[in-house]
């Protein structure tokens, strides 16, 4: 393999691991404050990050690897989910419902994406 290539592997292996950290920890901290729904959506992201890594790691056919990345990162709704906590703001029940919401998340089936039922 290209030496830049493996490079750029590295990174991007290093960014899904540091990735995977920080949702697990978001979701530690969200849970504690008892949203057990967002909690649970965050440690599915960690999840997800996690496989993202080890398929980096483990799969030789990169082109493919990284096309499926970027076609899940165009399809990642997370941003969606921050513009609405910054509609809620403060608003104890519409965060409730958030929460429920998200907590509907089911855990991906081995090689895909997780799921919203």
């Amino acid at each position: 393999m290209n030496e830049q290539i493996q490079k750029l592997l590295n990174n991007l292996i290093h960014l899904e691991y540091v990735s995977s950290t920080l949702y697990l920890a978001m979701s530690n901290y969200i849970n504690r404050l008892n949203y057990k729904g967002m909690g649970s959506w965050l440690r599915l992201q960690s999840e997800e990050e996690r496989t993202h890594m080890l398929k980096l790691i483990d799969d030789p056919q990169t082109l493919v690897i990284v096309q499926d990345f970027l076609r899940e990162q165009v399809d990642e709704e997370a941003q969606t989910i921050v513009d609405r906590l910054k509609i809620v703001q403060n608003n104890p029940a519409a965060i409730f419902i958030l929460d429920q919401e998200l907590g509907q998340r089911k855990a991906a089936p081995a090689g895909g994406a997780a799921v919203q039922d």
